[in-house]
């Protein structure tokens, strides 16, 4: 927490509403790489996908999910990742038994990984003051709490849910200016 204290307020954004993606959105959009022309350019500015609404509703336990929170970059596998996804990424076949926080992104040189290297990549462009550390969480590890409690959309015990928060300050506002 203390070095979000020390980012540049538009990167402290991701720290109150972080970015979610789908892995297998990210590897079914992926074109290979175009050739680089013979008189070189300075390159476009990397493309992302588009982002999941943060809410565990809108997860898919046989998916991987990237969460950007300006800080980090979190990899959370579902339960039922099959291993055609699991292995050209993480390099095992099944999360079950293997200690997430041990795991790391391996170039396994298939197409998969670059993919999804290249939007680690842009994601990283953004914040060229910051180098994210990607972590791997998966079912029922210690850490997934913390990427839990990143889907600010769900709706907690004795809360509203953040775009019911947004509709209750619009309302009051609303009621002010009437």
């Amino acid at each position: 927490m203390a070095s979000s204290c020390r980012l540049p307020p538009i990167a402290s954004l991701g720290l109150i509403y972080p970015r979610l993606y789908s892995v297998r959105a990210i590897l079914a959009a992926a074109a290979p790489p175009a050739p680089s022309p013979a008189v070189a350019a300075p390159p476009p500015a990397p493309q992302l996908h588009a982002t999941l609404p943060l809410s565990i509703e809108k997860m898919d336990s046989t998916d991987l999910f990237l969460l950007d929170d300006s800080v980090a970059l979190t990899l959370w596998v579902g339960r039922g990742c099959p291993p055609e996804l699991l292995q050209p990424i993480l390099g095992v076949p099944a999360v079950e038994g293997v200690d997430c926080a041990r795991l790391r992104l391996r170039d396994t040189g298939t197409a998969e990984y670059a993919a999804l290297a290249r939007h680690i990549d842009a994601v990283r462009w953004q914040r060229p003051h910051l180098h994210q550390v990607v972590r791997v969480v998966g079912p029922k590890d210690s850490s997934e709490p913390r990427f839990l409690a990143a889907l600010t959309e769900d709706r907690a015990q004795a809360s509203m849910t953040y775009v019911e928060f947004l509709c209750h300050v619009h309302r009051q506002i609303q009621n002010k200016m009437t």
